[in-house]
């Protein structure tokens, strides 16, 4: 939600995106108020209309962020291609050789297509295993909320007897020890929904 000042404290700004001047009214008020998504930053300008009174109005603006910079929470990524933070994830092999790939849904079985959009992080049963390979995101500051959550979605389908497991870990700095917020090595042979809390709101999430 935005939060808008009832009497705008600031005034004398004009608001423009890419060099375009959207209205050039004295009493035009600018803030970057919400939180970005996604590697946008939603702005809001209030300004006063004659016919209108107090108009308020929003724009979103894409910004793009370097990998090594830490995000602000609330922090979104669905895999997808243009998506600013999805090159940001990096991986950690840390038995065998096998690594993430991202697709539209398995590789085959029931889970055919991604949750939501057209791709999804996977990582499918091997020859050779087993492969634990840890898809890790960015640094991500929690320093902002009450609680820390972590919503996601999974499926990990039986194939003639092999059962992929996931574990999901958190750690509060670079150097910091991994610890467990969820694991599951049961049959899920649908997206499944989960939400967990995550006991940090440290600034290098």
């Amino acid at each position: 939600s935005v939060t808008v000042p009832a009497t705008p404290a600031v005034t004398g700004f004009t608001w423009s995106l890419n060099g375009n001047t959207i209205t050039s009214n004295t009493t035009t008020i600018v803030g970057p108020w919400m939180a970005n998504n996604n590697g946008s930053i939603k702005y809001i300008a209030a300004y006063n209309s004659a016919s209108c009174g107090m108009v308020y109005d929003t724009a979103t603006v894409v910004v793009n962020i370097p990998c090594g910079d830490t995000i602000m929470a609330p922090f979104f990524d669905g895999f997808e291609v243009g998506n600013t933070y999805s090159a940001c994830w990096s991986q950690e092999q840390v038995t065998g050789t096998k690594s993430w790939t991202f697709g539209n849904g398995s590789s085959g079985g029931s889970v055919l297509s991604a949750k939501t959009g057209s791709l999804n992080a996977r990582f499918t049963s091997s020859f050779g295993g087993p492969h634990v390979t840890h898809l890790i995101s960015p640094f991500i500051d929690a320093s902002g909320l009450t609680v820390s959550q972590l919503s996601f979605a999974y499926a990990q389908e039986v194939w003639f007897g092999d059962q992929n497991f996931l574990n999901v870990y958190y750690r509060d700095s670079a150097n910091g020890a991994w610890n467990v917020v969820f694991s599951d090595s049961t049959n899920k042979a649908a997206w499944t929904d989960v939400i967990v809390s995550v006991p940090s709101s440290s600034s290098t999430l």
